[in-house]
Parts: structure tokens; sequence; C-alpha cells
């Protein structure tokens, strides 16, 4: 009975003296990713422009105080070609059965 109770005190000691995860680290978060258009904090307006298929569109912002106006513009006229589907449905991939015969 001795030894049971001297062996689970050692057992209590060495448990007790087992290493700790360490602490987790920090969480720091990223830095924001803004956009890599060059920013002039004193510019009170801007103009972007994008080439769209067939058209050119021009976005005017300015900054009236009250936040920013956008005015939009178009260039050239915009094509609407015909469409011609070109899916065709695909072919069976087996023969329709044979008609039942009934007697």
């Amino acid at each position: 009975m001795q030894i049971a109770v001297i062996a689970c005190l050692a057992v209590v000691a060495i448990a007790d003296q087992s290493p700790h995860p360490p602490p987790p680290a920090p969480y720091h978060p990223p830095p924001p990713a803004y956009h890599s258009e060059p920013h002039y904090p004193d510019a009170s307006s801007s103009e972007i422009h994008l080439q769209l298929r067939h058209l050119r569109q021009i976005v005017k912002y300015e900054d009236n105080g009250d936040g920013l106006v956008a005015q939009v513009t178009y260039e050239g006229e915009a094509q609407y070609p015909e469409h011609t589907p070109t899916y065709r449905p695909a072919p069976p991939a087996y023969a329709p059965p044979p008609p039942a015969r009934y007697e």
C-alpha cells in the first residue's frame, strides 16, 4: 500500500513539472491595403479614363465640400453585334432501344 501511495505521489510530482505550452503570439493585423493610385491630399478633383470594349468612359471627381461628386461621360458609340449562337447539342451517347415486340 505504501508503494502505491509513493508511486501516486511521484506521478503527481512528475506531472506537475511537465512543460507548459508557450502562450500564443500576439496578433497584429496586417496594414490596410489601399489602391495603388497616388494620393494627393489637397487635390479637389480627379479624372479617370477607362477603355471599355467599344467606348471610352471618363469619370471626373470633384470635391464640393460635402463629398465627392462624379460626372461620367462616354466617348464613342456602343456597338451591338448580331448574336449568333454557336452551341449545338451533343449527339446522343447511345442509340434508342429497339421497339418492343408484343405477341
